[in-house]
Order: C-alpha cells, then sequence, then structure tokens
C-alpha cells in the first residue's frame, strides 16, 4: 500500500530535521568539495580528505562552521527509517527540506557519490560524520538510490536490499523484510503475514532466496539475538559483523552457479533445517587478532605483525598447489585479491586478481620508517581527538596505545626494538611522503577486512576468517556457491553451525572441488 502512496504522490519532501546555524554555508562547501573532487577523479588518494590544511585547497579551515554542517548532515536520523528506501526511490519528484533550506535529492546523490564514498575512510577528515552509525545508513542510502536511478536497476534481488537496509530502523522487526517487498524481483517472495513472529518470517525469506541462490549464507553465520534462528538464516535485527566477501570482488570457489541446484538437498522451513552437500577441505590451524588491531594500526606495529607473519609462512615453504611465495600470498590475502583499478571502474564482480604493483605499496604500508611512524602518529591523534571524531571504544585502545607509543619513540628505540625491513625485495618507488603506503590501505579497506583474522589451514593455505571463527572450525566449499565457508561440529554426525564466509587465497576459483582435496558430505545446518 504505502508503495503505490509514494508511485502515485505529486511530490515526495524527505525532511531532514529543523533549523541548524550555517546550512547555505553548509551547502555552499559541498558545492566546492564536488567541483574539487572533479578535477581530481581517478587519482589513487584525495588529497582534500586528508589534509590538515583545507586553505591550501582555497576551503575553510576545519574550525569554520560549514564543516560542521557537513558533518551533522551525514549524521541526521532521517535516513535510519527503514520506510524511508521507498520514499526515496518511488517518486521522481523529491526533494529535501532540512530547516528552512530545500534542495534536490541529486544534489545529496553527487555530493556522497565525489566526495564521500570515494574517500576510503572518511573518519580521517573534515567530514567525519557526528554519528558514524547515522554516517553509514547515509551512505547506504546513496548506494540504493545510485543503483536504483543513475545506473537503472528499478528492483533488486532480496538478499541484496536486505543487506543493504540491515542498519535501518523499524518498530516491528518483521519490517525488515516485509518493508522491501516491492522492491524485490525475486519470483519467490514471503508472504506478507504479521501474524508469524519474526523468526518464522526471517527463515521463510531465506528459504525463498536459497531456493535460487546460495548468497544469502553469506549474510548468516553464528552472531544472533533472535531465539533459535537456525545459523544459516541471517539475524536482520543485528548489524553486519563484518562486509561479506562476494562483495570484494567476483569469485568462483564453488564453480558455476548452475551447481548450486545440485548442492541444496533440501529444506524444513519448520523445523529450520537445511541439508546440504558440500566439500569439508581441512581445518584451522591458527589465527591472528583481528587485522583492525594488527594491520591498520601504529606504523611500527603493523611492521613488526607483517614480519612475524611472515617468518611464521615462511617456514612452509612454497604456498600449496602453486609455486607462488607465500610473501605474495600473504599481501593478497589481507586485501582477497581485488584490483582496486576495476573497483574504481565500477567491475564490482571483476574476476581479476590484484595488479602486481601494489605488491610495492604493501611494502610502503609496512615499512619500518621511524620517521614515518612518528608523523603518522601524530596526525592520527590530531584529527581523532578533535571535537566529533571517533575516540574508544569506536577505535580500539590498542590501536590508541601504539599511536602514542610510537608519537614518543627515538630513532635509537626503533633500531633496537624492532627489525629491519624484511620485505625490501619488493620495495617499488613509492614516495616518501604523507602517502606512503595509502594505495594499500585503501585497498584493505575497500576489501572490507577490518574485523576478520588471518588465518591458515592445516593444509598450509592462508586466509581471512569472520571473527566467531575458532581454531579447529571446519572449511566447506559448497558447488555453485562463490565464497568457501566455515563450519563448527554440533556433537552429532553431520550436523553443523554456520560460521560465516571466508577468503582462502587459491581456492576461489574451483579449484578445490577441481582437486577433490578433501571429503564430500551430506550435511545438515
Amino acid at each position: 500500500m504505502m508503495a503505490d502512496i509514494y508511485r502515485s504522490a505529486k511530490r515526495v519532501i524527505t525532511y531532514v530535521g529543523g533549523p541548524t546555524p550555517d546550512i547555505p554555508k553548509g551547502i555552499d562547501l559541498a558545492t566546492k568539495l564536488i567541483q574539487l573532487a572533479k578535477q581530481r577523479r581517478g587519482q589513487p588518494v584525495n588529497p582534500i580528505m586528508y589534509t590538515r590544511n583545507p586553505q591550501s585547497f582555497g576551503l575553510p579551515g576545519f574550525e569554520d562552521s560549514s564543516w560542521d554542517v557537513l558533518r551533522e548532515f551525514q549524521s541526521k536520523p532521517w535516513c535510519t527509517r527503514m520506510w524511508i528506501v521507498q520514499e526515496s526511490l518511488l517518486n521522481d519528484n523529491i526533494c529535501m527540506q532540512w530547516g528552512e533550506s530545500t534542495f534536490g535529492w541529486d544534489f545529496f546523490d553527487e555530493f556522497f557519490r565525489e566526495v564521500v564514498q570515494p574517500t576510503a575512510y572518511p573518519q580521517s577528515s573534515g567530514l567525519s560524520p557526528t554519528d558514524p552509525k547515522n554516517g553509514g545508513n547515509a551512505t547506504q542510502m546513496f548506494l540504493v538510490r545510485d543503483a536504483f536511478h543513475r545506473q537503472g536497476i528499478k528492483s533488486f534481488p532480496m538478499a541484496v536490499l536486505l543487506d543493504l537496509c540491515r542498519d535501518l530502523n523499524c518498530t516491528d522487526d518483521k519490517d525488515r523484510v516485509f518493508a522491501l517487498m516491492s522492491l524485490c524481483n525475486d519470483s519467490l517472495k514471503p508472504t506478507v503475514d504479521y501474524t508469524k513472529d519474526t523468526r518464522q518470517v526471517y527463515i521463510d525469506a531465506a528459504v525463498c532466496m536459497l531456493l535460487h541462490h546460495p548468497g544469502v549464507l553469506c549474510s548468516a553465520g553464528a552472531r544472533k539475538t533472535i531465539k533459535h534462528l537456525p545459523t544459516w538464516v541471517p539475524d536482520w535485527t543485528v548489524p553486519a559483523a563484518q562486509i561479506p566477501v562476494l562483495k570484494c570482488r567476483g569469485f568462483q570457489a564453488g564453480g558455476p552457479l548452475q551447481r548450486w541446484f545440485t548442492t541444496i538437498r533440501g529444506c524444513n522451513a519448520s523445523a529450520g533445517t537445511l541439508k546440504l552437500s558440500g566439500l569439508i577441505c581441512g581445518r584451522v590451524d591458527h589465527m591472528t587478532e583481528k587485522l583492525q588491531l594488527v594491520f591498520t594500526t601504529a606504523r611500527m606495529a603493523r611492521s613488526r605483525w607483517a614480519r612475524d607473519q611472515f617468518m611464521r609462512l615462511l617456514k612452509l615453504g612454497y604456498y600449496p598447489g602453486t609455486r607462488e611465495s607465500y610473501l605474495d600470498a600473504l599481501w593478497r590475502t589481507l586485501i582477497c585479491d581485488l584490483n582496486i583499478e576495476h573497483r574504481e571502474a565500477g567491475k564490482f564482480r571483476s574476476m581479476k586478481p590484484a595488479s602486481p604493483t601494489l605488491a610495492h605499496d604493501f611494502e610502503a604500508w609496512v615499512r619500518p620508517d621511524p620517521e614515518a611512524a612518528k608523523r603518522e602518529a601524530n596526525d592520527w591523534i590530531a584529527v581523532r581527538s578533535g571535537t566529533g571524531r571517533m575516540e574508544p571504544p569506536d577505535v580500539d585502545q590498542v590501536v590508541y596505545d601504539a599511536w602514542y607509543s610510537e608519537q614518543n619513540m627515538s630513532k635509537a628505540d626503533c633500531g633496537s626494538r624492532y627489525p629491519s625491513n624484511v620485505f625490501g625485495s619488493i620495495q617499488g618507488n613509492s614516495p616518501a611522503g604523507d602517502s606512503l603506503g595509502w594505495p594499500y590501505r585503501d585497498a584493505i579497506l575497500r576489501a572490507g577486512n577490518l574485523y576478520r583474522h588471518l588465518c591458515t589451514t592445516e593444509k598450509g593455505y592462508i586466509g581471512v576468517v569472520p571473527n566467531e571463527t575458532r581454531v579447529g572450525d571446519l572449511l566447506l566449499f559448497l558447488p555453485g556457491a562463490e565464497v568457501p565457508f566455515l563450519l563448527r561440529e554440533m556433537g552429532v554426525d553431520s550436523h553443523y553451525f554456520l560460521i560465516g564466509d571466508c577468503y582462502i587465497h587459491g581456492l576461489m576459483n574451483g579449484e578445490a572441488l577441481s582437486n577433490g582435496d578433501g571429503r564430500w558430505e551430506e550435511l545438515t545446518l
């Protein structure tokens, strides 16, 4: 019913919020940022977003109230409502009203497309939203509108839309499914029935999706709040713990999609069980801390961590199944072998691996350079400690401690406490300035692996796995599924918990199924 109302309305007005001082100044600043971003389009790093001196670009200083307006705009709660999705998509004559100012949604779209979205880590800039969660929702709203209006995608697969809107708010959690049905293009959809409990609504939705595509399993896993919800069913009331691996780039770990229809053996919606046929290919043998804590931290800390992992892996010889070195496998695994040029060109499903030249940027990112370490620590502490910036627990205290330690270290400390550069063999011509290793840092963030762990399997493969993974969990390949999964034994024969999706280097293009190096099993989730 609401969809018909929005479609037939003569005009739709999205109310952003009440009056805020200097809204016109903020709109003027946004216009300048859009123009500057267009001039620098295609550059791997936009210096405007990381500078501490915006005046050098003809912009006001960060103390100017216009920056506060833009931070507040991204943080307004208008974009957190589930029903805003239909409101913002189904009528072409739509505008925004903020206080006494009215502007088109096309201005919002352009601001996020040109300024916010290309910045891999906007929290480090003067545009850091005052409410990071609402800022994330505003970005998601842009992505949905961009696909719907600019790319001409007038409906979405249910799994995609449910994931995009997972952080939005609604009074009834059933509306996380029902409020989006009019925008879904699935041939099979759950019946809108408010007499069912939320658990059953989510199971029904997952069953509808699984009959056509395994992708919904990438959004499921062990993290739940709804009682007795099966692990193979996403809990859409819980924010995603990490970005699904299949959103990084194209993979075919389970071969062509057509094979999925022989993989699913049965589904009992009332009992909450799913029966599948899959290849179990070893166990997790070793895990590190979350990459957020050990690899996007202070320079010397991440340098030491990378060296320790490399020296540990070096003892294993060559990478299994190939003659690839563990050095090459390591830097590719940490970014899911993402080709950043194809991502920038909008080729999100590209199967092309990362460019070999990114190895030079990896070396620059982990290079034990004391001067760069002190400079970076000073900069990060400065931008994170100002008004409206993220502080613990948004940034883990471990990371803050590493910054403070390196801010105060001396060159003598570096020589005695930190080893030499073991990655010197892949050193390129990276500049020694503020952007040392930034292209690789941006690739890490775009791959979405901050909350995952680096792991090694008992067969010597390395990968990135969900936060809930434990040593001993099993690696599962499902025919037709784009990515592998991790399972945990329940103590009952062939019954397992689904832990989540993962990236395993060297096994993302059907190699595991071709080699048959594992055991086939009829399993129940």
